[in-house]
């Protein structure tokens, strides 16, 4: 899906059908699983850049800070698809990691004033991931955490286990391919 052409051609018939273009999925499992590095090959393979965000920047304690960063990112993702668009280079994938952070459940009806920000910045990613042309691509170890308008707008979730002792054997043999097999079945064990 994300190859650009077959990108363009999924782009197009969501529009013609009157849906948001933007392609959004999460990819949830335990720790170490290779959530983070997966996106990072997966844009390697489809030659596109990532728009890594860093959500510990955007949330603020100050009072529509956090809001407003978001809007902010956003803006500043738009113009990186337009720049790429007008190169003809493949888009870019923006990046949440560690989404439930910010993708988690709202508090319905919300109660203090913290509560009513958080719900607040949460609809405004909402309607970012409603109007966005791009890629969104959101990792997360707590799946179940997800609010439920969320987790219906990933066109994909995708789950990643462990790997076993084998493919974790492979693996390290692939990054260091100077191991033997007994060294590198010791490290994967």
């Amino acid at each position: 899906s994300l190859q650009e052409e077959n990108l363009l051609g999924i782009q197009k018939r969501l529009m013609e059908h009157k849906m948001p273009v933007g392609i959004s999925a999460i990819l949830y499992g335990e720790s170490g699983t290779g959530k983070t590095e997966t996106v990072y090959q997966i844009a390697r393979k489809s030659g596109r850049p990532v728009f890594h965000v860093n959500i510990g920047d955007i949330l603020s304690e100050w009072h529509n800070a956090t809001e407003k960063k978001l809007g902010e990112l956003f803006v500043q993702y738009q113009k990186m698809v337009e720049q790429c668009r007008s190169r003809k280079e493949p888009m870019p994938i923006c990046l949440f990691n560690e989404a439930d952070v910010i993708f988690g459940r709202r508090l319905n009806p919300p109660r203090q004033a913290v509560e009513i920000s958080e719900n607040r910045t949460q609809n405004i990613l909402l309607e970012q991931m409603e109007r966005m042309e791009g890629i969104l691509i959101a990792t997360t170890n707590m799946e179940g955490n997800l609010d439920d308008a969320f987790s219906r707008r990933f066109l994909f979730k995708i789950k990643l286990e462990k790997p076993d002792l084998q493919v974790q054997k492979k693996i390290w043999r692939d990054k260091l391919d100077w191991l033997s097999e007994e060294s590198a079945h010791k490290l994967a064990h």
